[in-house]
């Protein structure tokens, strides 16, 4: 099969509740709405309506830049993917972001490190794990997936964007 993480939702802001490239802090309001958010029966859709009405206002959005590693057993194949400038919702496109002829393995691991590059010191956002089960869902729905990861990395990675299909492209070694 191949395997592609299509993008990621990001929090409005920091763990400490500041914005990811200003000064400030995010009201207490948001933070509300997003937790609202994060509990409904469609929770991605939910939380792009908040970020959306965020996105119209003047909060800073991270410069995100993404490394996702592939692991099944003692294989690892890592890609670095391409800054995105200004968003709460990032998107790659294939091949960049394609893993090709991956079995489907218990040991299987998508690892998603994200960062919001700064001018001077950037600041990491987060960093998620993706298991068979994911990957699984993804196949089974054969559209992208939006996998609900809020509970890991302190909160600030919301959802990965994952895809899957049956076959194609450039896969382990």
């Amino acid at each position: 099969m191949t395997i592609d993480v299509v993008g990621v939702t990001i929090a409005p802001g920091k763990i400490d509740r500041t914005p990811w490239d200003g000064i400030g802090s995010i009201s207490e309001g948001v933070w509300k709405d997003l937790g609202w958010a994060l509990r409904q029966i469609e929770p991605h859709t939910a939380v792009l309506q908040v970020l959306g009405r965020l996105a119209n206002g003047t909060l800073d959005k991270p410069d995100v830049r993404a490394r996702v590693e592939l692991i099944v057993g003692p294989y690892a194949v890592a890609r670095e993917l391409p800054k995105v400038q200004d968003s709460f919702t990032p998107q790659w496109s294939p091949p960049a972001t394609s893993f090709a002829h991956v079995p489907l393995d218990p040991s299987l691991q998508l690892r998603i490190a994200l960062t919001d590059v700064d001018l001077v010191n950037d600041d990491p956002i987060g960093s998620v794990i993706l298991r068979p089960i994911d990957v699984e869902r993804a196949l089974a729905l054969g559209v992208t997936y939006y996998v609900d990861v809020h509970g890991q990395s302190d909160g600030q990675v919301l959802f990965v964007h994952l895809q899957a299909r049956p076959e194609g492209g450039v896969g382990l070694p």
